[in-house]
Order: structure tokens, then sequence, then C-alpha cells
């Protein structure tokens, strides 16, 4: 009997093919009526349609882009999730179906960021359909008919393909309507010398309403209920002036400043005009000065030193029957403090002619008692070393010559003079390698030798000193330093002559000159920079907790001794100021280096930012506690006088990841040109979300870019011989991939405001 083998048999194997082609049309269009949220699962690389019956629309209820555990992609069923989804693409999915009757999508990591690490990819999709436009919908008129959820009708863009959903809008009591765009912006954007509205007419005609307060010196209107309440709304502190003082308080009369009343009448001035201490009553202890009233000390009283404006405590110094007169000053002290063993009179003449008791020893010259124990007890006790005098020293002891003094044998001869007369150092032989005073015979090392220091007491080993070619020579002394220490900030010579005719530290230039030539690596993967090149990039180090090392977390750029400017969202992570720390003069990200200069930070001011989105507005400027020292190694960079502008000559710096290409641990640098802003706005993968803000740097086929790490640092242009910041490094996705340009916030579109932060007219 032959077998029949049915995987041969052509007619079976057609209608398999047909069955896959009919399943396949079935799950390519899904079709569902009126009611409940239906899912819909989409692979990676399939496109698939969603459709409503007809008068229906689609509503999206909810849109992931995620990976799954399994290693095929099922389209029935619930499976575990393998890691983290990405929600983002809501938005985008809502905005392209929301409204329609049919929508066709796409799973794929060209239309939607990589999710994750994992194995297959999916699109997950919720969504019903409802009949025509509901309450919660919006229809566009004339041609498309489509309907869009209320949240899109007057939210300030364009869905309708007519822009009927953006007109008609009436703004909010707290907000402003733009002139031209009748776009709605937060009331408190109005007169901040920021113009928000695309016409700048909410910077236009800025007066204040009648419940405002205008501050002095700008065009910013408070609410008057701000006005005297003890905090400084406007930056100039203009709505604290003339606003009187609480019943507890003193009004200076000069500046009408309030203080404390405990502060009145308390012997110390605290109002600048001293008007806090003027007519008040001195205690039985004090002396009042005649013209001033002010109360002082009754001791300042005839110390021949004025302490009164008037002088008036120096005037009619007599002593009374009962007072006794220092010699040498017009003190008066009382006739019982005379003679009973302390200096009350600063000459000590209260306790001169006084005789000395039996047990005591009375010094030659100032004729004072001190115990007798103390006479020849090795230590000088009376001013003139009276009582150190004619004694015998023990045989393992130095007597000096003049005073007669005795010292530790082990003294003589040792280098250092320990008897006032240099004796125990006379008589004593120089080493090779030492160098001999000239009047005092001290021996001292030749390293100490015209090394700006006085060792010797004659200071004949500063003389006749000769400098190098290499080394710069001290003016008064005759010291020699190394020239590079020449006008570094720092006063090496004792005269402070090598920081004399110094040029002013410029902005944006660098001591050793940055070499970008040639360096088209990229910033992922690092191009080193010559150490020290860009003197302005500093390092933002954050700690967790007491117990952990601070570690780079951002960049930064200092704009003067006191500021340095950064990113916002860098503070996401951590907002408390005390566990950040600022490091400028490095090369390298982990180590210290003796060129650091750390920095406490003591106030961190953001950019206002009405909207949601952290990165619109993407700059903070943080103030030091202690202002930075210029240098070679710390300098400031340069503000921008225009928009950065494609064909510029631009860079970036960073100690971002590398992404395992190397040189994580130093600084780099890419060049990086300048996109325009409307293409960039108009890529596939970043179109809308590009702001008034920002603006875009990067190369067509990627490769250069900052990553993570990088952000906050500064991105810089050449002008003439200086670098002028452009940019601070804030957001892109993922790092150096083609078409992906990187964004940064614009620093000149909020110049004036940098300028008031920082006290820069």
């Amino acid at each position: 009997m032959t077998s029949v083998k049915l995987d041969n048999n052509p007619i079976l194997k057609d209608m398999k093919q047909a069955i896959k082609v009919i399943i396949l049309m079935i799950l390519s269009s899904v079709d569902h009526s009126e009611g409940a949220i239906r899912p819909v699962i989409i692979c990676q690389g399939e496109e698939r349609k969603i459709q409503c019956k007809e008068n229906t629309i689609i509503i999206i209820n909810s849109a992931t882009f995620g990976r799954r555990t399994l290693t095929t992609c099922p389209r029935f069923g619930i499976w575990k999730q393998f890691c983290g989804e990405h929600n983002n693409v809501l938005k985008k999915i809502k905005m392209q179906c929301d409204g329609t009757n049919v929508c066709s999508l796409r799973a794929s990591t060209k239309d939607y960021a990589h999710p994750c690490q994992g194995i297959p990819v999916y699109l997950n999709i919720r969504y019903n359909c409802i009949s025509g436009c509901t309450g919660e919908t919006f229809k566009c008129t004339k041609r498309s008919k489509k309907c869009l959820p209320t949240s899109k009708r007057c939210d300030g863009k364009r869905d309708c393909q007519n822009g009927s959903d953006e007109r008609k809008c009436e703004c909010k009591s707290n907000q402003f309507e733009c002139a031209a765009s009748k776009k709605c912006i937060s009331k408190y954007l109005r007169c901040n010398q920021i113009p928000d509205c695309p016409d700048e007419s909410d910077e236009k005609n800025c007066e204040c309403r009648a419940d405002e307060f205008r501050c002095k010196t700008s065009t910013i209107c408070i609410p008057e209920s701000q006005k005297c309440n003890g905090k400084n709304d406007c930056a100039d502190g203009s709505d604290e002036i003339n606003c009187g003082c609480r019943s507890n308080e003193f009004q200076c009369e000069t500046s009408k400043r309030c203080i404390s009343k405990t502060l009145k009448c308390n012997r110390q001035q605290n109002c600048d005009d001293g008007s806090d201490e003027k007519n008040c009553e001195c205690k039985s202890n004090q002396f009042e000065c005649t013209a001033s009233k002010k109360c002082i000390s009754k001791y300042l009283r005839c110390n021949q030193i004025p302490d009164c404006p008037d002088e008036s405590d120096e005037k009619n110094c007599e002593c009374q029957a009962d007072e006794f007169r220092c010699k040498t000053s017009t003190i008066c002290i009382p006739n019982s403090q005379k003679c009973n063993g302390k200096n009350d009179c600063a000459d000590g003449s209260d306790e001169i002619s006084c005789g000395c008791r039996s047990n005591e020893f009375q010094c030659k010259t100032s004729k004072r008692c001190i115990s007798e124990k103390l006479k020849c007890d090795r230590q000088q006790n009376c001013d003139d070393g009276s009582d150190e005098k004619n004694c015998d020293c023990a045989s393992n002891e130095f007597q000096c010559k003049t005073s007669r003094k005795c010292i530790p044998a082990t003294l003589e001869c040792n280098r250092k003079l320990d008897c006032q007369d240099e004796s125990d150092e006379q008589n004593c032989n120089c080493e090779v390698d030492e160098f001999r005073c000239t009047t005092s015979t001290l021996c001292i090392p030749l390293s100490l030798r015209c090394n700006d220091r006085r060792d010797c007491t004659d200071g004949s080993d500063e003389k006749n000193c000769r400098c190098k070619s290499n080394e710069f020579e001290c003016e008064t002394s005759t010291a020699c330093i190394s020239k590079t220490l020449q006008c570094d900030q720092n006063e090496d010579c004792k005269d402070g002559s090598d920081e004399r005719n110094c040029p002013e530290v410029q902005c944006g230039v660098s001591h050793v000159v940055p070499q970008l030539s040639n360096c088209r690596l990229r910033i992922v993967g690092g191009c080193k920079a010559i150490p020290h090149s860009w003197p302005w990039v500093v390092q933002l180090l954050l700690r967790y907790d007491k117990n952990s090392n601070f570690t780079h977390e951002c960049g930064g750029a200092i704009l003067n001794s006191r500021f340095v400017i950064t990113a916002t969202h860098c503070f996401l992570s951590e907002n408390d100021i005390k566990q950040w720390q600022i490091r400028a003069g490095s090369h390298y990200k982990g180590r210290s280096e003796s060129s650091n200069q750390i920095r406490l930070i003591k106030k961190k001011t953001p950019l206002f930012n009405p909207t949601s989105n952290i990165l619109d507005r993407d700059i903070t400027i943080l103030e030091v506690k202690t202002p930075f020292v210029f240098n070679t190694h710390v300098r400031p960079v340069c503000l921008p006088e225009r928009h950065p502008r494609k064909g510029d000559k631009c860079a970036v710096v960073g100690w971002g990841t590398t992404k395992g290409t190397g040189h994580d641990d130093i600084l780099k640098q890419t060049p990086m040109p300048i996109e325009d802003t409307q293409t960039c706005n108009n890529t596939s993968n970043l179109k809308g979300d590009i702001t008034d803000y920002m603006f875009c740097g990067g190369f067509k086929e990627g490769k250069n870019d900052a990553c993570q790490g990088d952000s906050g640092g500064p991105l810089m242009c050449v002008d003439g011989d200086k670098y002028r910041l452009q940019g601070i490094v804030s957001w892109g996705i993922d790092c150096a991939k083609p078409n992906l340009p990187g964004v940064y916030a614009d620093v000149f579109k909020v110049l004036a405001w940098i300028k008031t932060v920082i006290g820069m007219k």
C-alpha cells in the first residue's frame, strides 16, 4: 500500500498559504464598534490600522512603547512586563489618531525612542469609538470635520487644519493675551523684561494697575499686597522703602531702615547715621559724650585716646581726692588700687615706690614686685630680665653672655637663636651646605638663601641675590620667584611687585589657547582638551548623604568671581544646595589638583518657568559663598552680544559619558556647528519640541555631541580673540546619533535677566 505524504501535497500547500494571508489581513486591520475600550498590540516592523464605524471617531485612552520577556511578540493574551515602558508616545499617537475615523500605526524605534534593553519591541494601544463629536470633544469647521478632545481647544497650538480650534479664545483672569497671535500666557510674565509673546506685546505699555505697585528700577509690577510685607519682592527692594516701622521696631533717621528696639541705646551703632544711639541715658559706670550723648565706659575717660566724636572724654581731666593719677596718662584709679600687687595703670605706675615684702623680688627698672621663687627660674618674669641676672647655671646648661640667662646646653649651636644677644650661636662652625649670617654668626641651610624670607636677623641671607632668565626678581627684596607666578593674582613677593602692572583679567580669553583643529571625534568618545585651556568651565559635584563622597553630576561656566551659570534640570535629583560643591580649575574629573578652587553655593536662582516642561528655560544661576580668585587656571567667560547663527565657530566641552570610547576622566571638547532652529524643529524626531528659549547644534551625520554628565556645561562661540557663552547643554535624544541634534538653552534670549541677577549694568 502506498502512503501519502500530505506535506508534499501542492494543493494543501496552497490552502495553508491562503489561510495565512487571510489571518494576516484580519490582524492588520482592527474595526471596533462603538462601546468598550479595546486593546491593540502591534509588533515591531508591523503596520496596522485601527478603524471605527461610520459616523464614529477614535479616542486614544492609552499608548505605550516597550519590550516584553518573550522571544516573540504575541498578538493576544497577557504576559509579564520585562522592563519600563515609554509613556511619552501617548501624546504623539493622540495627535495622530484622536478625532479620526481610521488611523494607521507602525511599531518602530525610528518613530519612537528606544524603550530599554530587551528582545521584542511592541506598541500597546487602548482606544474606543464614540459617536460624532460628544461633549468631551471639539469639531473642526469646514472640510475636515475632525473631532478633537476639548483639552486641545485654545491651547496655543493649531490642531485643526484651518486653525478653527484656536479662534475666539478668551484668556483667563490670571493670563495675558498676546496682541497678534492671541496666545494666552501667565499674567506674571507681563513686563518682566523677557519677551514671551511672538510679537513681544507682553513687554509693551508696561503700566501698573491700581491694585499693583511698580518696582523703582524696573518695569515689573507686583500686587499691592506684597508691598511692605517684610520681603524684597522687587529686585531693587523698592517695595520695602518708606513703609514705616512696627511697634517693636526703631526707624533710623536718614535711611528710614527699621531695626529691633532692643538695638536702641545698646552702645553699638546699628543705624548708619548713629541715630539709634542718640538721646540715651548713661549708666553709673559710664560717661556721656557732650554733643552726641553717646555712652562710653567710665574707664575710657582721660586715657589720652578720644572715644567721643567731640573728644569731650579727654577734657577737664582732674582726679578726685580719693583717686590716684597714672603717671604717663590722665587715667584716674581709686586709691585703694595703688600698691595692691596688680597693674591697674597701663604703665604700672600704681605699683612703683611701694616696696617689696621679704618673700618678694623687686624688678630693677619697673620696681615691680614678683615672688622670690620666680628669681633664677630660667624664665624672664621682669620686663628687663633682672630676675634672671647673676644666676649660676648648672653643668648641663649654657649661660647667655649679656643677660646671664641659663638655657639647656643642647640649644647651643642648634641653628636657632635662643639667647637675645645670639651668644648661643657664636663661635659655631657652619657646614658645607650652610650659609653664615654676616653679623649674627648664625648658620642657616643654603636652601633658605634668596627665598624672599628673612632667616638671618640682619637680613644678609636675602642680599646680593640674582635671578635666572625664567625667574622674576622682586623689587625691594631682590628675591627670585618663577615667572609663572607673575600676574597670577597671588602676591608671591612680600612687596607685591609680582602683581603690579598686570593687564586686567579678560573674559573669554584663556592663558592656554584651545586647539579644536582635527577634533572631529565624538565628545562621547572624547577629543582631549589641552589642560586648563577652558578656565571658565567648572564641575558641579553632588553627594546624596553626609557619609558619601562628592561626585561629578553636571557642568557649568563662570560668569564673574561670584556667579556660575548651569542647567536647571541638574537639580532634579537633589535640590538642597548644601549637598553640592563647585570645583573650578579642573582638568581631571575624579581627582584633586593644585589648581582647584572649591566653593560652596550661597544661593540658587532658576529662571522663572510657568510651563510644566522643566527643559523650557533650562537655566539657573548659582552664587558662591567665597569669590573665585582669577588666575591662569580660573577665569570668566564672556556673555553673548547676539543670538547664535548658523556658520558660527562654536565648541562644547565637558566631563560627560564617553559610551566606552575612552578618556572618561578628563575634560573633552568638540566643535559644534549651529543648526537652523526652524529646520531642526521640523524634523520627525524633534517636531514641535524646540521652544523660543532653545536652539539646536550638531552634525547631520551625528558623531559630535554632548552626552550625560555634560548637562549645564557651556556652548561657546568665537568672537575675535574671545569666547562668548551662547548656550547651556540641556537635552537631546540619545547621544551623537544622525539627524538627532543636541538642544541648548539660549543664553542671549534671557540676557537682561542674567545681568539683573549678577548685578551687571
